[in-house]
């Protein structure tokens, strides 16, 4: 059985990639407490020894206000470990998964089509440009590597945090205390992307390793929507009866910049044969399997 190595398994994406790679695969999980991408010297050796087939790194530093505050540490975990996990696969001739994120995208608010992979980048806060630089790295010195942009992800692990895991389950909590208290709640109508469930991600994980077509993906569920209007259909679907009113980013106050639109089209997928569904009946289907 081929071994695959899953850096960051205990978060949402990793832990859907266990469950639905552990069937065919042995996998052997890394966590950071115990293996860390930006020790050069504990990547080679530990990737040395167990000498997977796959490689799949989930970890990043995505904390947008914390990359902000702290670029070095950005840069580090989104960039230049990269360079040493893509030199450490070519050596055990292992292939690397990678994953991107769809804010290496400026995202204008006037664009209203979404972004495939020959669109330029122009990332406009530290996160996305440390994510972009990690990119260039793995193109330029990774010889076997998938590298998938994903955007908006929730998972069920996220269920299990103390606190919000994701934007998912942060609507989740606030609408059910909202809906108690009998307030009203604010949600961004000018940030425009889509939101996906990692188990949808991590299947396409799984049927783009049985190829050999190397390369930079972009892997979102189709169509796209507004914070507003994903946290409607999310109330609808759990019948939480709150009503929800459009503010625009800066009511929160931000500390970075985030795109206005960043929705993507999977067209290097859909030529594999690779469809994802819509973000409306993934949501639908996570929903009914979160309480499992």
């Amino acid at each position: 059985m081929e071994k695959i190595v899953i850096i960051g398994s205990n978060g949402q994406l990793g832990s859907d990639l266990k469950k639905i790679l552990i069937n065919e695969y042995k996998i052997i999980t890394l966590e950071h407490s115990h293996f860390s991408i930006e020790n050069e010297e504990i990547v080679y050796r530990k990737l040395k020894e167990i000498l997977p087939k796959f490689v799949i790194n989930t970890a990043a530093y995505h904390n947008l206000g914390l990359c902000e505050k702290y670029p070095q540490k950005a840069f580090l975990i989104n960039s230049t470990a990269i360079k040493y996990l893509s030199d450490a696969c070519n050596q055990i001739d292992a292939t690397l998964v990678h994953f991107s994120t769809d804010y290496i995208f400026g995202g204008e608010s006037n664009r209203n089509s979404p972004y495939n992979e020959d669109d330029i980048p122009n990332p406009i806060q530290i996160y996305g440009i440390s994510k972009f630089a990690g990119e260039k790295i793995l193109q330029l010195y990774c010889k076997k590597y998938y590298c998938l942009r994903v955007s908006g992800l929730y998972g069920k692990k996220g269920t299990q945090a103390k606190k919000y895991a994701n934007f998912a389950e942060m609507m989740i909590k606030l609408g059910k205390d909202a809906e108690i208290k009998e307030e009203r709640l604010p949600s961004v109508i000018d940030q425009v992307l889509t939101f996906n469930p990692t188990v949808e991600i991590a299947q396409v994980v799984k049927k783009l390793i049985k190829t050999n077509a190397y390369g930079l993906y972009h892997a979102t569920c189709e169509g796209y929507s507004s914070r507003l209007e994903f946290s409607q259909e999310l109330f609808k679907l759990m019948n939480i009866h709150v009503e929800l009113f459009g503010v625009k980013s800066r009511y929160f106050n931000p500390t970075y910049e985030q795109p206005k639109f960043s929705a993507l089209e999977n067209r290097k997928l859909k030529k594999l044969g690779i469809k994802m569904p819509h973000w409306k009946s993934s949501l639908k289907k996570y929903l009914l399997l979160r309480e499992n």
